[in-house]
Formats: structure tokens, C-alpha cells, sequence
């Protein structure tokens, strides 16, 4: 049997040399990683693998998988054959495909879409034939989220950001870098828990080129979501002005930076949100956009109106933004409740068919659920204990816009719960004015 698993690593033939193939160290750590996750995902212990494999201890198990170095090439192969994958020996993969997946991420980083597409198909139908072996296995399943994605203009799913997590270190930094701002922007959108994102933007923003606006965008997003650093954050959209005005190419590009800038204006420079706006506006038409990227524009624009209380304008984009997609993430829906309420108008039934829940973290699942029991007619009593009792803990984890909405609401109920004394420790919670 060892004999067997040897004959794999054959002689690659050329024209003018016979070269040995084997397992460097770098294939080694990757292939660690990459048994650790198949393992997983069969659901073995440690220990049941070792007990098939029946070659190894779990010392070296547990070591291997913690990417230290094993030196018979014979125990990777051994492990690999329980999932009926290998290592390809005889055509190796990195060199031949790196300068197509830096062609593709150039034309992500510069949002040319159909380049992208184009070159993700062409990368998938030379990895197909070879999908038996595990590094093309990988990148075969990274590619085809990707392709799905790219051609639906959808979100990843909760299923999708599970692999794009657990697979992200032994892939080339190419695709990491992909990865990284999908996971960031599904983070930020779904579950929007500020701990996970705040590890994700730790992990991952040295890959970041600070240069590139596609790139710039994610730390933007960072630096006035999360750390309310909307100077910082609208300093390095300038920079990103000045390098696409420069260049004149990618209107797409002006239209993400005048986009976010007025959402950043608001804070900043609120006369110019308008300005800035109109500029996103007609970029806009110079450019062709995504459902993705038009519901994504609405949606933020709808939160500047909605933060100067023009509520009406709010709810305007809020529409426009559910119009756009299929299915609509949670926060927007949070949003349109709270305008509809601030306008003394009901929420449409058809919106509850639009959301994707299960995508979402338990806490914003809590937030939304607050306005199913509204919807369903409870009493200002039982509206105003789950807002205190199951609220207002999972609030201290969100954003301060989510704490505006149920503090509104709280101060609704006041007419008829007659409880200041709730309202008063709410504000006193979260710190509000």
C-alpha cells in the first residue's frame, strides 16, 4: 500500500529536464489546514480518523493540522484518500493559475463585471477536470460561490460565508482578498455584530490597498460604522476622488465614492449630502449597476434621510431598496417599520415575504421580532417588557441606530404604560441624551 501511494509523486517531463515532484513545506501547512476542514465536515474526531487511517497517532494528527510539518510525504496522501481526494502531483496548480486569479482580482478591484465573470468561468472550466485533487477541490467551491454571485448580483449566503471563513488561509491571496471584503460586506449587512465585525477588520485589513477604492470602501465603512471616525473615513474617499478624477476611467468608482461620501456628509458636512448625492446620481447614469449595488444606494441614502428625520423621503428609498432585490436584509426592514411608524402609516403585509431572516444574527432576529408582536396587536405593556427584558441587552451590542428606532418606540408607549421610570433606565443603558 505504501508503495502504492509513492508511484503517485511520478516525474514531470520536459523538454529539457526530468523534474521530481513532492510536498514542500508550503503544501504541507495548506494540506494540514485543508484535512482539518474535511474532517470537520465529514463530522470525525481527531481521533476516529486516526483509528482510520491506522498510520498515524493523534499527536501527529493534531500537530498536522496546526500546520507543523510532517515529514512522510506517505501520511498526507494516506489521509487525503479517506475524503477520495489527492494531491496533484503531476500538474501543479498555483503557477498556473495565479496570473488569472490576479487578472480577476484587478477587474473586482476596478468593478468590471464582466471581466470578472468571465475570467472566474474560464478558471473553473481549466480546475474542473482536475477536481479529484484537493487543492482544486477548494478552489473549485471558492469559485463557484463566486460565479453565483457574480451572475445573480445576490448576497452570500449564511452557507456561503461559513466556507468562505473556514477555507480563507490556505487559499492564494488573490482569492483571500475577494473573500475578505465579501465576508466583511455579509457581516455588515446581515448579522451586523459589531465584536465579529471588528475581529474581521483585524484579521484581514492588511490585505486591504488602501490605493484601490473597492478596497478603500471597507475601511471606510469601518472607520464610520464602527468607530464613528467619519473625518477619517471621508479623508480617505478625497484621496480616492482625486486618483478616479485623475484617471477618468471608472465612473463606477466615482459613483461608490460619491456615494459614500454622502452618507459620511451627513455627519460632516450635512449642507453637501445633497450635492454629493446628485454627484452619485449622475455617475450612476454613466455606469451600468447590479441590483446589488442600486438596492445597496437606496437603502444608505434612505438612512440620511431617515437620521434628519425627513421621513417620508426615508421611505421613498427604503422602497426603492426592496423593490430592487428579491429578498431584503433585516436592518432595511427595521428602517421602513420605523419610518412607517414615524409617519403614522402601517407596515405593507407583502414585506414580511421579503426577508431573509435565517440569514441574520439572533440579535437582530430579536429587533425584528419586537414588530411581529406589534403587527399582531399585543398590548403597550407586553411591547414595552420585551423591549426592556429582551431588547435592551442585545441593543448594547448593536449600532446607535438601531437603539433610535426602539427608544422612539419606547417613548410611544410612555401614554399608555405610564412607566418613566423604564424609559429613564433605557437612556441611562445606552447613554442616550
Amino acid at each position: 500500500e505504501k508503495l502504492s501511494i509513492s508511484n503517485r509523486r511520478l516525474c514531470i517531463v520536459t523538454d529539457s529536464n526530468v523534474e521530481k515532484l513532492y510536498l514542500n513545506e508550503h503544501n504541507k501547512k495548506q494540506l494540514g489546514a485543508m484535512i482539518r476542514w474535511l474532517r470537520l465536515q465529514a463530522g470525525w474526531t481527531q481521533q476516529q480518523l486516526v483509528d482510520k487511517v491506522g498510520i498515524l497517532s493523534l499527536r501527529t494528527l493534531i500537530s498536522l493540522e496546526q500546520g507543523k510539518i510532517v515529514k512522510d510525504d506517505d501520511i498526507y496522501d494516506t489521509l487525503l484518500d479517506q475524503f477520495a481526494l489527492s494531491f496533484n502531483y503531476t500538474h501543479p496548480m498555483d503557477k498556473h493559475i495565479e496570473q488569472m486569479l490576479s487578472a480577476m482580482l484587478s477587474a473586482y478591484a476596478h468593478y468590471d463585471d464582466e471581466a470578472m465573470r468571465a475570467i472566474c468561468i474560464a478558471l473553473l472550466q481549466s480546475l474542473l477536470p482536475y477536481q479529484q485533487h484537493v487543492q482544486e477541490f477548494f478552489y473549485i467551491r471558492i469559485l463557484q460561490v463566486f460565479t453565483r454571485l457574480w451572475t445573480s448580483q445576490e448576497y452570500l449566503s449564511s452557507k456561503d460565508y461559513q466556507l468562505f471563513l473556514s477555507c480563507h488561509d490556505f487559499l492564494s491571496e488573490s482569492l483571500q482578498i475577494m473573500m475578505e471584503d465579501a465576508l466583511y460586506q455579509w457581516q455588515c449587512t446581515f448579522p451586523h455584530n459589531n465584536i465579529v465585525l471588528e475581529q474581521l477588520y483585524q484579521q484581514f485589513h492588511m490585505h486591504y490597498h488602501h490605493h484601490i477604492t473597492r478596497f478603500s470602501i471597507g475601511i471606510v465603512l469601518h472607520l464610520s460604522d464602527k468607530h464613528h471616525d467619519y473625518l477619517q473615513a471621508f479623508l480617505i474617499l478625497k484621496e480616492c476622488e482625486q486618483y478616479e478624477l485623475m484617471h477618468k476611467d471608472n465612473p463606477h468608482a466615482l459613483f461608490s465614492i460619491y456615494h459614500w461620501m454622502s452618507n459620511l456628509a451627513i455627519f460632516i458636512e450635512t449642507q453637501q449630502f445633497e450635492f454629493y448625492k446628485e454627484k452619485a446620481l449622475s455617475y450612476m447614469k454613466q455606469t451600468s449597476l447590479s441590483s446589488h449595488t442600486l438596492a445597496i444606494f437606496y437603502y444608505n441614502i434612505g438612512g440620511c434621510y431617515y437620521y434628519q428625520k425627513q421621513y417620508a423621503k426615508a421611505l421613498t428609498c427604503y422602497q426603492s431598496s426592496f423593490d430592487t432585490k428579491s429578498h431584503s436584509p433585516l436592518p432595511l426592514l427595521i428602517w421602513m417599520c420605523h419610518a412607517q411608524f414615524c409617519l403614522d402609516k402601517t407596515l405593507p403585509a407583502c414585506i414580511m415575504q421579503k426577508i431573509d431572516v435565517q440569514a441574520c444574527s439572533k440579535a437582530l432576529r430579536d429587533c425584528w421580532h419586537y414588530f411581529i408582536l406589534k403587527r399582531d396587536g399585543q398590548n403597550a405593556q407586553t411591547l414595552e417588557t420585551y423591549i426592556m427584558k429582551t431588547l435592551l441587552p442585545v441593543l448594547q451590542t448593536l449600532a446607535p441606530e438601531f437603539h433610535k428606532v426602539y427608544h422612539d418606540e419606547l417613548k410611544a408607549l410612555l401614554p399608555l404604560t405610564r412607566n418613566y421610570k423604564q424609559l429613564l433606565l433605557f437612556e441611562e443603558k445606552l447613554n442616550l441624551a
